[in-house]
């Protein structure tokens, strides 16, 4: 059996036909609104800043986001950071936000082949920017608070180079 999952596409036809700007989604502001101003979409069908995020947890947060806004409150969606755990039995697999390093980015890999693990971080601007993650559970966790609190690691990068990830428990403290 071969399995491929290409993604998403949302079905913008009603949105489109009821006069909504779209795009490869429905396009939405930060408030979760639409082009009309007391509508409001979310989830797979939602586009904010070109991304489409087909993910569980950014439909979640843009929904209670959405649920605040059309009861008067103001609340802005600040995007999802995307990540994604694998747990298969002798295998972690952690993958977070921006694993394709952009220009002027550095990478730095760990791997470590006796023990079947392997590390990849998405560095820019001295912060993390992404990463992969193989065999490493507890760091993973570590990586992803680095990621949501912008943890500046420029001075942690030869300790991370080495495959220690505890220092960043104090990076983003």
């Amino acid at each position: 059996m071969f399995l491929l999952c290409a993604g998403i596409r949302p079905n913008v036809d009603l949105a489109q036909a009821a006069g909504l700007k779209v795009d490869r989604g429905v396009v939405v502001d930060a408030h979760m609104r639409t082009s009309a101003p007391d509508v409001f979409c979310v989830g797979d069908a939602a586009q904010y800043e070109g991304e489409i995020y087909g993910l569980w947890a950014a439909s979640v947060e843009q929904g209670t986001v959405a649920a605040a806004n059309a009861v008067g409150q103001a609340r802005r969606y600040e995007g999802t950071m995307p990540s994604t755990m694998l747990k298969v039995v002798g295998a972690d697999l952690a993958s977070m936000d921006r694993i394709a390093p952009k220009a002027g980015n550095q990478v730095v890999i760990y791997e470590d082949t006796e023990g079947r693990r392997y590390a990849k971080l998405v560095i820019a601007e001295g912060r993390i920017a992404g990463a992969i993650m193989m065999g490493y559970p507890a760091e993973a966790a570590l990586v992803g608070k680095a990621i949501r609190s912008g943890a500046d690691v420029r001075g942690a990068l030869g300790t991370l180079h080495a495959g220690d990830f505890s220092v960043l428990s104090r990076e983003a403290a």
